[in-house]
């Protein structure tokens, strides 16, 4: 295992410098395969795969009867109970939102509201 691990490492230095990066590759799968065909499977035992077999397809219907069991309703009963999201209100750099700000705007004399106007055209032209 770890030989491989190197000789694929050393590989992948190859390709790096190299102006035919493929063969490289290519040739670090051949030594792998070779070195795959030499290990052996694991023996299962049989009594292991037969537990798992029912345990899998135990759980195969448990799932279905999830699914079966009006499905719409739960999915009607999330849409219900989750509350409206709320939209945040629109805000000025300073923190102030547009409803004061225009509230403020209404009760300001022409001066006020002049440099206030031109703030934003100094602000908008940027």
């Amino acid at each position: 295992m770890y030989d491989s691990i190197e000789r694929l490492h050393g590989e992948l230095r190859e390709m790096k410098g190299s102006s035919h990066p493929k063969i490289f590759l290519e040739m670090a799968l051949i030594h792998a395969a070779k070195a795959g065909g030499s290990t052996t499977a694991p023996a299962f035992d049989q009594g292991e795969v037969s537990q798992l077999k029912e345990q899998l397809s135990q759980l195969q219907k448990e799932l279905h009867s999830v699914k079966t069991q009006s499905p719409a309703a739960s999915g009607e009963e999330q849409h219900q109970k989750a509350p409206p999201k709320r939209r945040p209100q629109p805000t000025a750099q300073n923190g102030a939102s547009v409803k004061q700000a225009a509230r403020m705007l209404q009760q300001a004399s022409k001066e006020e509201r002049a440099k206030v106007e031109s703030k934003w055209q100094m602000s908008c032209a940027r």
